[in-house]
């Protein structure tokens, strides 16, 4: 089977920096769509930005868990921050919550955030996929936060309908997702809660 990198020369490749997603583990992942721009089938603003329903959940997530938490404990970064992992490993999370004493003022800077929060939160997987499903990029990508400092990340998968809480050095929790999940200390959310109050 043809890779993505196989697909066009790698002149073509470095065409479009901005669909380099994320770099970790020796790996790079371009952003979902990447193949369609290769073929000239999609330009890359197509594929720039996320659904209507990730940009909804993703909304959600921030007000209810940055509403419950304590400013003076914890910060919660959205939009798509950058975590950077060391030279040339970086990847980015939806929504991240960090320990105050950890992301401090100092660390809080024009570049990607290089301390390690204590939650990170993804709506769906938004990488293209050749070489490995997407359950080996979640795994690969949770171990990776986890040995880099992570408590928790947690995946709200809309395809299933399902919340995937991962902790590590244990098995991995699927929720359906009109449970309520406990981010960390008061935070929680209910996704299928909330979009039932909005009408769907």
């Amino acid at each position: 089977m043809e890779t993505l990198e196989q697909v066009r020369p790698k002149s073509a490749r470095r065409a479009f920096p901005e669909l380099i997603y994320e770099r970790f583990g020796g790996k790079t992942y371009y952003r979902k769509g990447y193949g369609e721009v290769l073929k000239n089938r999609k330009t890359p603003d197509e594929i720039m930005g996320a659904s209507g329903l990730q940009s909804l959940l993703v909304a959600y997530l921030t007000i209810a868990v940055g509403g419950s938490l304590s400013r003076k404990l914890y910060r919660v970064l959205t939009n798509e921050p950058g975590l950077h992992l060391g030279r040339n490993e970086n990847l980015s999370c939806d929504v991240m919550v960090f320990d105050r004493a950890v992301l401090t003022n100092e660390k809080v800077t024009t570049k990607y955030v290089d301390v390690p929060p204590k939650v990170a939160i993804e709506v769906d997987v938004k990488v293209e996929l050749k070489a490995e499903t997407e359950w080996a990029y979640l795994f690969r990508k949770n171990e990776a936060l986890f040995a880099f400092g992570a408590e928790k990340v947690i995946w709200v998968l809309t395809d299933i309908q399902q919340v995937l809480v991962c902790l590590p050095g244990k098995e991995a929790e699927f929720l359906g997702w009109d449970r309520e999940v406990l981010v960390v200390d008061e935070a929680t959310f209910n996704v299928g809660r909330y979009l039932a109050e909005e009408g769907f």
